[in-house]
């Protein structure tokens, strides 16, 4: 089977096929190789970045986590009991049940420290 004749370029896919077919050589503006070298002494020169404080913020580190510990160890008990008290009481439906109000801030804030723990040891893992 032959194939069809391709068409005649046009002039203007002539010209931009001469244009990209002649490779100039790259030449960098003048005193950029002294720029860019100063750039790289500076550098060189410059003092080491300043390590963080592990040791600082261990303690820290050691308070929150318990912290987070004793308050899901004393609140966990307190909002199971107010669940079976709510569902104990007739007709408890899941729109009815209610929650004490320490109870439910307590788990909240439960919650988001559990969120903020995953959220960090993601990052951390990462890094």
């Amino acid at each position: 089977m032959t194939r069809p004749a391709e068409p005649h370029p046009q002039p203007a896919d002539q010209a931009l096929d001469q244009m990209l077919g002649v490779e100039a050589a790259l030449v960098p503006t003048s005193g950029f190789l002294a720029a860019v070298m100063d750039r790289v002494r500076e550098e060189a020169a410059a003092p080491a970045p300043i390590a963080f404080p592990w040791k600082r913020i261990l303690p820290g580190v050691v308070g929150a986590a318990g912290i987070l510990i004793w308050a899901s160890l004393h609140g966990l008990p307190l909002l199971v009991a107010a669940v079976r008290e709510s569902l104990r009481a007739p007709n408890a439906g899941v729109a009815q049940i209610h929650l004490s109000s320490s109870a439910s801030a307590l788990g909240l804030a439960a919650g988001v420290a559990l969120l903020s723990w995953m959220i960090v040891a993601r990052i951390l893992r990462r890094a």
